[in-house]
């Protein structure tokens, strides 16, 4: 029995340090050797509503409330004054009894009645209610820091981007003004400073080369009956060969001559 009285003691001891730390701030006794060492906020001070349940509340927090107690019952008063009296009370009652004799602790009596009729249902399901009031007040107070970080975040993007285009604008403005000028000069450049139009010009020249024309070879009955014997085929092959040649030579000419005007242009 004294095995039992002590270790009911060292309960109710935690309990209600806890109790305390919740409600009104502060580490509990249940905290010390533990990783976990900062102070607990005050739950009485920030959620109204989870406040409100502990001292304000007249209502049965029973999940079945057809089994809550009718107003001729002992237990109603002292079950419709909120969580805060229910939790005094049954503490109050299990510390006496541990003062009580060995001999008159039993189911009968009074004070284990007191523990039993308002703890076991009332204030056990009021704790759980009053539990998900105080984790739905949390989540929502993360969300809305979450919303605030978020909206943060994207006025320093904003900001870091502002910030870059103020730095860069005067360079832009000089860059602006550097392509005009360049545009004003190279409007002043003869057509031979066209290297991509002189370029497209030669390739175009290499890629589609002129057809030969095909002449049909003289037989020698026709040089015969001309009067011919050939020579006068070579010498106008040789001419045309030579005429060829120099309409040629002076095709390949022209794409160094417009480089020599370039050179000519540059050196002035």
């Amino acid at each position: 029995m004294n095995y039992w009285r002590a270790h009911l003691n060292q309960t109710l001891l935690n309990i209600t340090s806890e109790y305390d730390a919740l409600m009104y701030g502060g580490k509990a006794i249940t905290q010390i050797g533990q990783k976990f060492q900062e102070p607990s906020p005050a739950a009485s001070f920030i959620s109204p509503a989870f406040s409100d349940m502990f001292f304000k509340s007249d209502i049965c927090f029973r999940f079945n409330q057809s089994t809550c107690y009718a107003p001729n019952s002992t237990w109603y008063q002292a079950t419709r004054n909120g969580l805060n009296s229910m939790m005094m009370r049954c503490l109050e009652e299990l510390s006496l009894l541990i003062q009580d004799d060995n001999s008159v602790i039993s189911y009968t009596n009074p004070r284990y009645q007191a523990w039993y009729y308002i703890g076991v249902t009332d204030l056990y399901d009021g704790i759980q209610t009053a539990s998900e009031v105080f984790v739905t007040y949390s989540i929502q107070k993360f969300k809305t820091v979450q919303t605030v970080q978020l909206v943060l975040m994207i006025v320093c993007i904003i900001l870091a981007a502002l910030y870059i285009y103020l730095i860069l604008r005067p360079y832009l403005a000089l860059q602006k003004d550097e392509v005009l000028k360049v545009a004003g000069l190279v409007s002043h450049c003869p057509q031979e400073v066209d290297v991509n139009g002189h370029a497209k010009r030669i390739m175009r020249k290499v890629g589609n080369p002129k057809p030969e024309s095909n002449k049909v070879q003289p037989t020698a009955a026709d040089a015969a009956a001309n009067g011919d014997d050939g020579k006068g085929d070579e010498d106008r092959s040789v001419a045309d060969g030579s005429e060829g040649g120099g309409q040629s030579q002076q095709e390949e000419d022209e794409p160094i001559k417009g480089f020599g005007n370039l050179q000519t242009n540059a050196k002035m």
